[in-house]
């Protein structure tokens, strides 16, 4: 079996039914998206043609690290959940965990109709995502999960264990923090490989990034670069500014050091997904930089494709 792991952020789907027939031609939709950076009216078809590539593909594991919805839309849930589902059931583990537009926080859960009205769109809750998600990280049979937060460790390959680190309010509890170090000292104790994964990157990538964007890590990063480093997490894998990016920082001390693989949007071109292939004795992770197969090519042309990655 593959020991493949592909990891996809930032998919921003929006349900279809969410844009009425006939309301995308109104002046509500497109004001709305001329000031979007993001593909949204095709994010579902795009999210759809992922899905397709990784039926194919068939990873090991998949993981997912945030903003899977457009703006916590309960219906835009329910279109990730649905394929999800469909993928777990032929043999890829999936693990899930939120971003900042899971729960509606930025204000854009809206429902656009044909006669050029908008209305609310029903947003999912944070009480409410452990459950929606059960078999996605939460609820699994090897998950133990914090319970100051949506945050949970799992061992989707045997010894190798992931650290789903919750940030979706843009930073992590010193409640979360703490249990998640003492996990990954556990896990590192009885011999396994750690890594982790949060919606926002664990440090700046470009010197200054967090002054100009004070959104862009996650917050008081400096306290959990160190704490996690020290617990044994050298790999960790982030999303949330849309840049398909690489970078590395040290402790304080400067004598252990932890890469950050901030993988970019999916309905942001070039639509970036990452596949990791782990080393037998996983002490080596090899990464790829794969983009979405465009849609005009046939079911075999797609497979043979896929199997030069």
């Amino acid at each position: 079996t593959s020991n493949k792991i592909v990891v996809v952020s930032d998919m921003h789907v929006m349900a279809p039914n969410l844009l009425e027939s006939g309301a995308e031609t109104q002046d509500a939709w497109l004001n709305y998206y001329a000031g979007q950076r993001k593909m949204v009216q095709q994010s579902a078809a795009i999210f759809d043609q992922f899905m397709n590539q990784m039926m194919v593909l068939q990873p090991k594991v998949l993981l997912i690290t945030g903003d899977l919805t457009k703006d916590g839309e309960q219906l835009s849930h329910e279109y990730v959940r649905s394929s999800l589902y469909n993928l777990q059931y032929y043999g890829t583990r999936v693990l899930v965990i939120p971003g900042n537009h899971d729960f509606g926080a930025e204000g854009n859960h809206t429902q656009f109709y044909a006669d050029g009205t908008t209305g609310n769109a029903e947003v999912m809750t944070t009480s409410n995502f452990a459950n929606f998600y059960d078999g996605f990280g939460y609820g699994d049979w090897n998950s133990e999960y914090d319970t100051n937060s949506l945050s949970y460790i799992a061992e989707p390959i045997e010894g190798l264990v992931v650290l789903a680190i919750d940030s979706h309010t843009g930073s992590v509890p010193t409640a979360t923090l703490s249990w998640l170090c003492d996990k990954a000292k556990a896990a590192r104790n009885a011999g396994k490989q750690v890594i982790a994964m949060m919606h926002h990157p664990l440090f700046p990538h470009i010197t200054g990034a967090n002054i100009f964007i004070d959104t862009y890590t996650v917050d008081s990063y400096e306290t959990v670069r160190n704490a996690l480093i020290d617990a044994g997490v050298n790999t960790i894998l982030t999303g949330h500014f849309h840049t398909s990016d690489i970078a590395k920082d040290w402790n304080d001390d400067e004598d252990k050091a932890v890469y950050d693989i901030n993988t970019g949007s999916l309905v942001s071109y070039p639509c970036d997904y990452r596949i990791l292939t782990p080393s037998q004795d996983l002490m080596t992770l090899q990464v790829a930089t794969q983009s979405i197969v465009p849609t005009s090519m046939t079911a075999d042309e797609c497979k043979t494709w896929l199997q030069g990655r």
